[in-house]
């Protein structure tokens, strides 16, 4: 539990800003379900867009919640990604 609070005090302190990452170029797998929640949906949008070396993969069902409620597609998706990089 203590990761988790600090990643919800990482994401709402309003510290990080999307130029953060703008030079971050590192491969970056973001990975969404088509169900997910339109705020989560948007965040992937504007990270993929600010990432230049990153690859988005929709999975078709999951929510936000998607290593858990649709391991399958989500664990393929991570094993394609890192087989590539080799």
């Amino acid at each position: 539990m203590p990761k988790v609070v600090q990643d919800w005090i990482g994401a709402f302190d309003g510290a990080t800003r999307i130029d953060d990452i703008r030079t971050l170029d590192v491969p970056t797998l973001l990975m969404r379900a088509r169900d997910t929640k339109t705020p989560s949906s948007r965040i992937v949008d504007l990270m993929c867009e600010a990432l230049p070396a990153s690859r988005l993969v929709e999975i078709k069902q999951g929510g936000h919640m998607s290593p858990l409620t649709n391991p399958e597609p989500v664990n393929a998706a991570i094993e394609d990604f890192l087989d590539r990089r080799t």
